[in-house]
């Protein structure tokens, strides 16, 4: 019989936070708590918290306004069960996700990670995709390796792990917004061992639709820098891991240099901090070549890139790039 904690950080969970308080409480297996860490929230969040007076639900209230990083930091400091999960406030978990996470461990008692698989929902609770199909089994290198290559879907709700390992090793790391910082976690406690992955969909990560009015493109590419730092340093202890980012790291970089790129466009060029499209590309390709992957980087080849490029290169074209942004959005992650 395992016991679990199910972590969940927030500050101001609106409507959401009921939702997914209500689906950890209806799990079918029998043998956990909700350990709630509030940051401040001034929207009503922790009265409706306190009135369900579940003896379940334990709440650490934080006295004073913590950053994002500072509020997750506070998962190694509090008691917890055996084994335990991280999960956003806007994301829920099916009723049976401890339950089959429970076999799991029971059919896996060496394994450093598990999880399952997943639904992708929007605002309003509705599907958007099942998340890409996993093999029952990953190693560090192959969750490199497949997220290297965009063919894999990894989150920060949904992971299950000892609650001694998460804090051997500091708990979550403190990227900016904690972007990249789940997969250094997720990476760094498997180790040498395995992630076990049930087959089964038991869990939703929610996506919502972009209205970011504050850049966060430095805060992003600082925890992408950062990231790759970890793997150059990690990769030096696992020969596995070393051989996966040598092979596919120019292609991430690529990918993710385009991206931002494209994702730099809709910042008014006010609140860049400086930042241009071909800057973010030359940022990348500095990173290609620290990293000695600097001939498998050529996203200046790509169409995107050039599009990008022309699109920035004047102000007319900007501006009309962000009037036509304004009138359509698409979901994109926003867990901050």
């Amino acid at each position: 019989m395992k016991f679990f904690s199910v972590v969940l950080p927030v500050r101001n969970g609106g409507e959401y936070i009921k939702d997914c308080v209500n689906s950890i409480l209806a799990q079918t297996y029998p043998h956990f708590n909700l350990i709630i860490l509030d940051n401040c929230s001034t929207d009503g969040t922790l009265d409706w918290l306190n009135s369900l007076q579940n003896k379940k639900i334990i709440i650490y209230p934080s006295d004073i306004s913590l950053t994002i990083e500072q509020n997750w930091a506070r998962v190694t400091t509090i008691e917890k069960m055996e084994f335990m999960t991280l999960i956003g406030h806007d994301d829920l978990l099916y009723p049976n996700f401890l339950e089959t996470i429970n076999n799991l461990i029971n059919e896996h008692p060496t394994a450093g990670l598990y999880t399952t698989h997943f639904d992708f929902i929007d605002s309003k609770s509705l599907l958007i995709r099942p998340s890409m199909q996993m093999p029952a089994k990953m190693t560090a290198a192959s969750i490199v390796e497949n997220f290297f290559q965009s063919r894999l879907d990894m989150m920060g709700t949904g992971y299950v792990m000892r609650s001694v390992d998460y804090d051997a090793i500091g708990g979550i790391a403190a990227y900016p917004s904690l972007l990249f910082a789940d997969f250094e976690l997720w990476i760094r406690l498997i180790g040498n061992t395995y992630e076990a992955i049930s087959d089964k969909d038991c869990f939703a990560f929610r996506k919502h639709a972009s209205t970011t009015t504050t850049s966060k493109d430095n805060v992003m590419l600082a925890a992408c820098k950062r990231f790759i730092d970890f793997l150059g340093s990690y990769k030096k202890n696992n020969e596995a891991v070393s051989k996966a980012v040598d092979n596919y790291l120019g292609h991430f970089l690529q990918v993710n240099a385009i991206s931002m790129a494209h994702r730099l466009l809709r910042t008014p060029i006010e609140l860049r901090n400086g930042l241009t499209v071909v800057s973010v590309i030359d940022k990348f390709r500095q990173w290609a070549a620290e990293m000695h992957v600097s001939q498998d980087y050529h996203p200046e080849k790509e169409f995107r890139y050039k599009v990008a490029k022309l699109i920035d290169g004047n102000t007319i074209s900007r501006n009309l790039f962000l009037q036509f942004k304004k009138i359509y959005t698409k979901p994109v992650i926003n867990k901050n």
